[in-house]
């Protein structure tokens, strides 16, 4: 493994460690993205003695499964884990790079987090979701990613889109859309293409904006800085 990519690993978590796991907080949000639990009317119900009925067992009264609860059931996941992925946004924000974070997800557990480390590891590769997909590698002991879904606060672009392709990711959920660069839809869609060997389910706009509020406050912070920067240097060379 190349040096970059090692270091991409163990600057997070040591190779083969387990994530902690995310299994027995699935139901903590609902599907809205709001922190209110969606079982709560669930407890009430059984408080009272009434039969409790979860939304994944929902079912109408011919006895086949309701779509709609399980949609809800998967979308509340996906908000859930959507959400770990604004943190690591967060940290790329914090440490003044483009606030871009990914997880990767297997079986319920995530095996990669990540966000965008671009100017302090001094490479253009270091996006969130090469960091991630490298730990995800490093995790499974595999360059294919089988089963995995990639959570990314931002369309990804063709860089990361194609590695997920060769990784054979399973299913992509990101946020806010990159009408510039973005390679799963906006601009060009790699990850869904007919002409590759391998298509990869597209979720797209989830928590849309709280991802895209991210990046608007970051740029907007930077034309200040740009503006300041520039007015100073005027004021200077007028003396």
């Amino acid at each position: 493994m190349p040096v970059a990519q090692l270091d991409r690993v163990t600057g997070y978590e040591p190779v083969g460690r387990r994530f902690e796991s995310c299994r027995a907080r699935q139901f903590s949000y609902s599907a809205s993205g709001d922190s209110k639990p969606i079982c709560a009317d669930q407890r009430q119900e059984k408080a009272s003695g009434r039969k409790q009925i979860g939304r994944s067992e929902a079912s109408s009264a011919s006895g086949r499964p309701n779509p709609a609860g399980r949609a809800s059931f998967i979308m509340s996941t996906d908000v859930l884990y959507m959400r770990e992925a604004l943190k690591e946004a967060h940290k790329a924000f914090e440490a003044d790079e483009v606030p871009v974070g990914a997880i990767i997800v297997h079986k319920g557990r995530i095996i990669g987090r990540a966000h965008n480390q671009i100017k302090m590891l001094k490479d253009p590769t270091a996006h969130a979701e090469m960091i991630a997909l490298t730990q995800a590698a490093a995790y499974l002991q595999n360059e294919r990613l089988l089963d995995t879904t990639v959570y990314s606060t931002v369309e990804p672009c063709p860089m990361c889109a194609g590695a997920m392709v060769l990784g054979r990711v399973k299913k992509l959920v990101y946020g806010a859309s990159d009408p510039k660069a973005g390679a799963a839809g906006s601009v060009l869609n790699i990850v869904d293409s007919s002409r590759l060997n391998h298509r990869i389910k597209i979720i797209k706009g989830l928590l849309r904006e709280d991802c895209a509020r991210l990046m608007r406050e970051f740029f907007r912070i930077k034309r200040h800085c740009k503006k300041i920067n520039a007015t100073y240097d005027k004021s200077h060379r007028k003396k």
